[in-house]
């Protein structure tokens, strides 16, 4: 850690990136949105925060963009859906998978979620796969 004097002099503590850096007193929070599916060939999810999905109605389709960077976290919850109302999330294009293997995953019920941590651009790691999420 490197101490400065601003130009009032008082003293300033700057982070160099290269130093762990210790969080107090400070709540970070993951953008949340709830977005509804299409049938066609799939409403667009964002690759960071969390996204609520789910259906009562019909199968529905969401397409997951692609991991801008290594290091980027993505969490899908399912509110609602049965095995005939799905909501399936396939990757961004076909470069980029979940697992190294698959690019669909689909919910069958309510409470089933992802939590996701990128690896690099192409390669999301599953960090959590809670309830019954299906890899295809």
């Amino acid at each position: 850690m490197l101490h400065t004097a601003n130009s009032n002099g008082v003293q300033e503590a700057v982070i160099l990136e290269t130093e762990p850096q210790v969080l107090t007193n400070k709540i970070i929070r993951e953008s949340v949105a709830a977005v509804a599916g299409s049938t066609g060939t799939g409403t667009a999810l964002p690759n960071s925060g969390i996204s609520i999905i789910g259906s009562t109605a019909a199968a529905v389709n969401y397409v997951l963009a692609n991991p801008a960077a290594a290091g980027d976290k993505k969490m899908i919850i399912c509110t609602a859906g049965s095995t005939t109302n799905t909501s399936t999330v396939t990757t961004g294009s076909t470069a980029c998978t979940f697992d190294g293997t698959h690019r669909t995953a689909t919910f069958n019920a309510a409470d089933d979620s992802l939590e996701l941590v990128a690896l690099s651009t192409t390669r999301w790691f599953i960090n959590v796969n809670n309830g019954s999420v299906v890899l295809s």
